[in-house]
């Protein structure tokens, strides 16, 4: 009897909050990570010391190809991920809009982990704007990426509270895990053809200052 096929993805993500995300799909039995793209490394630090992400550091660690493109949008860039026909994308805090062609290149689409209860808190720091509100809760979305900025159709929302003593980081790090617990599912679960994506009630969208 032959194994079944592994889910192949691309993951794309850079800070440390797409840490444990990219673990859990490194981990899992039924999904391959094939190639992991993560920003350039960066000057940091007194002395600009050049430093790999946090990303780059774990997939070399499980020796996984790494790309690291100025731009997603090169052509070239482009075409060497269709060229790896991977059957999903899988984003988390990349750092870059992806193009459309690019989007759609994965057999079964591309999909976003945002740190936010969508269609709240679209753009770059929705764990840190939902603390500058106030807020009682946030949550992880994982939603079908289109070419709009976090306006994909939702597949997967999960809710946490935050708690008086919750800061930036101990926010951040339960986000994380939780985005870890339900990425492999929703993955394996589109490609089974179970989990479709609910549309976003665009008008009760707040955006990130």
């Amino acid at each position: 009897m032959s194994k079944e096929k592994k889910i192949s993805v691309v993951f794309m993500g850079t800070p440390e909050f797409a840490l444990f995300p990219l673990q859990s799909l490194i981990e899992h039995p039924g999904i391959e990570v094939m190639a992991v793209i993560t920003q350039p490394d960066k000057k940091t630090g007194r002395k600009q010391v050049m430093t790999p992400s946090p990303v780059k550091l774990l997939a070399k660690k499980n020796n996984i190809p790494i790309l690291q493109p100025k731009k997603v949008k090169d052509k070239e860039f482009v075409k060497l991920i269709k060229g790896l026909e991977p059957d999903f994308i899988v984003l988390v805090a990349f750092g870059q809009i992806l193009p459309n062609e690019l989007i759609e290149t994965p057999k079964y689409g591309s999909i976003n982990n945002h740190g936010s209860l969508l269609p709240m808190h679209r753009g770059a720091s929705p764990i840190q704007e939902a603390l500058l509100k106030g807020e009682t809760a946030t949550g992880v979305t994982i939603m079908k990426i289109n070419e709009k900025l976090d306006e994909g159709g939702i597949y997967l929302m999960k809710r946490i509270p935050i708690e008086e003593k919750d800061d930036a980081g101990t926010l951040l790090a339960k986000l994380s895990v939780l985005g870890a617990i339900l990425l492999p599912y929703v993955v394996l679960d589109v490609a089974k053809g179970g989990l479709k994506p609910i549309p976003q009630d665009h008008n009760k969208a707040t955006y990130c200052t």
